[in-house]
């Protein structure tokens, strides 16, 4: 038997300028969606991630503070080696941050940051009572003087290195 795992990652925002939002942005799961037990027996992916994504007011020279978790959405353990965030232009690597050096966070090229800090930590297969395993990394950004007034500010994290190699999805 072809053991499967499948890591999901969600980034979501804990505070900006050190005030946490009113409504927490933290994913809560909800397996239910599962109506035909896809996750459970392999052939899908369908665990839903609620949390609210309304745009929070930030100014220039904001910080905002993220969490990056990831979940292992199968039954086989897994470990996330490297984790990257492409920043877009009016978001950078917040310099001089405790946060940042504790999470190892770097800057590569093209705007992109990357932490290892999760690699070696096993994320364990989802247990019999749909509860599943996560860790999680925090990163903190600043906005730059490229944001315009109005603008909805996005950015996407993703797995960049797992072990297996082979993500079911």
């Amino acid at each position: 038997i072809e053991k499967k795992y499948d890591l999901a990652l969600r980034k979501s925002i804990v505070s900006v300028d050190g005030k946490i939002p009113e409504v927490s942005r933290l994913p809560k799961l909800d397996i239910s969606t599962d109506k035909n037990e896809l996750l459970q027996n392999g052939k899908g992916t369908t665990i839903t991630y609620k949390h609210p994504k309304n745009p929070l007011e930030v100014n220039i020279g904001s910080t905002v503070k993220y969490q990056i978790k990831v979940y292992n959405e199968e039954t086989t353990e897994g470990i996330v080696t490297e984790i990257h965030d492409k920043l877009p232009s009016h978001l950078k690597l917040k310099e001089n941050s405790e946060l940042n050096k504790q999470y190892g966070w770097r800057q590569l090229e093209n705007n992109v940051i990357a932490t290892n800090y999760l690699n070696g930590q096993k994320i364990a297969g989802q247990k019999e009572n749909n509860i599943l395993d996560s860790k999680y990394v925090e990163v903190e950004l600043e906005i730059t003087d490229k944001a315009t007034n109005g603008e909805v500010l996005t950015n996407i994290a993703s797995i960049a290195g797992q072990n297996p190699n082979t993500d079911r999805d």
